[in-house]
This record gives structure tokens, sequence and C-alpha cells, in this order.
């Protein structure tokens, strides 16, 4: 009987906290995130076949020999790791299962170098490796979305689609080629950007008391591409290679909501 009366407490209790961890209609809850967003696709910059007449503009010492400066095209993936950010969020509650939200997102990325391609030298036949340095991505982002839930028990399970614009902080580049002493240094390469973002969400909200709840959530989400800036770009014959910078990223969230 004990027994009986224990797992009948322990139900009720369980309902009654999911019942008010859950949205209601008319009620207001603001949630804070944080985690990653991993590059899965898109294209960072293209490829290009730059003659150079005269390397010799780019070191003294090599006046007079000829070369191509090869560039091959990069994703996302090649270029940066994790984006590690932020997000807070106010939501309003449609029904017991359904909320709309808008929402504020914050990333930023480390630094980045990669060999872009090589420098070509017909005259000695040779090839040398050469190198890009990428500043950081640094974004901000404002959506608004619906999210829909699946079950009001204790952990409920949901979905959300979202979409907004994400304004994207300017990237400079340095191109080496090491092997011939050679360095670009400070290179425009995208312009500050304003660029449409699409996602959806699903999750998981675990009631932890009253009125609080833990969210565990991945996704996908895809953002526009950012504005090349060919100012010196141009000078080099690479004109063009940042008309991209297009993305798909896989976000990895953990946060609280708390109702109202």
């Amino acid at each position: 009987m004990r027994k009986i009366l224990f797992t009948s407490l322990v139900a009720a209790l369980a309902t009654t906290t999911a019942a008010q961890a859950a949205p209601e209609r008319g009620q207001l809850s603001v949630r804070a995130m944080g985690g990653a967003d991993f590059p899965v696709a898109g294209t960072f910059h293209g490829g290009a076949n730059a003659p150079i007449a005269d390397l010799g503009t780019l070191n003294p010492a090599l006046s007079g020999v000829a070369g191509t400066l090869a560039v091959e095209e990069r994703g996302n993936r090649r270029i940066y790791n994790a984006a590690i950010g932020a997000n807070a969020e106010l939501g309003y509650g449609l029904s017991e299962t359904s909320e709309v939200f808008g929402s504020f997102r914050y990333l930023r990325s480390k630094p980045s170098t990669v060999q872009v391609g090589n420098t070509l030298v017909p005259a000695t036949g040779a090839s040398l490796a050469t190198f890009g340095d990428f500043g950081r991505i640094q974004s901000y982002s404002g959506e608004i979305g619906y999210r829909q839930y699946f079950s009001r028990g204790q952990i409920q399970p949901y979905a959300a689609a979202r979409a907004g614009v994400t304004f994207t902080d300017s990237i400079q580049a340095n191109f080496r080629v090491p092997d011939a002493g050679v360095a670009i240094n400070n290179v425009p390469f995208y312009r500050n950007s304003v660029s449409g973002s699409v996602g959806g969400d699903i999750g998981v909200a675990i009631p932890v008391s009253s009125g609080v709840e833990l969210n565990l959530e991945t996704g996908i989400r895809w953002t526009s591409g950012l504005r090349g800036d060919d100012a010196a770009l141009s000078g080099l014959g690479l004109a063009g290679i940042n008309d991209a910078g297009a993305r798909w990223d896989i976000p990895a969230r953990a946060g609280l909501t708390f109702r109202f």
C-alpha cells in the first residue's frame, strides 16, 4: 500500500512540475543558452590562377622571375573550427505546447591559418606552398521563430524553426609564401556584411523546478554569403575569390528557460 501511495505521489509531482514548466497561453519566458556552432558545408573562398609577371614586386630578390599564384577553393570546414557563442531569447506562449520567440545570438571563432594553394615558378619548376591567415569570424544575429512541444512529461521534446538577419564583422587576410620570402599582409577580404539566416532546432526541455527548465538542443542553420572586398585582391589578380561566404552550421547548445 505504501509503495502504491509513494508511486502515485511521485507521478503526481512529476505531472505538476511538467505542467508548470511547459509553456502556457499568454505566458512570457526568458531563455539563455551557450554552446558552439560547427561548420559542415559552404565555400569560404573560391579558386583562381593569377599570373605574376615579376615576383620582384613582392620580393626584390626575385626580380625578373615570373610566377603564377594558384589559389584553390576552400570550404568553411577547412578554414574555421567551431565558433563559440551565446544567445538570449524572449518567448510568448501560444498554447500549452507552442510558443513564438525572438532571439539575439552572438558567435565568435578563432583566427585560422591554412594552405590556400601554391605559387608556381616555371623558371625553376618550383611549386611553393602558399598560406592564408584569416581573421576571426564575429557575428551578431537577430531572429524570430516558432517552437512546438510534443509532450508535457518530465522530458519534453520540441522542434523549432527560425529566420532572421546576421551581421558579420569584416575579415582581413595575410597571404604568405614562406619559401620565397613573400608576405602580403592586411588584405581586406570580406566587408562588414548583413546576411539572411534560417534554421531549425530539435531539443528537449527538462523541468528542474517550478517555472524553470533545462534545455539541450541541436539543429541546422544556413547563413547567406558575405560581401567581398576586392580593393587589394584585384591588384593580385584574385578578384572574385571572395564572392562566397555562405555557410551551413550545426549548433550544439545548453541552457535554461525561466517562465513567468
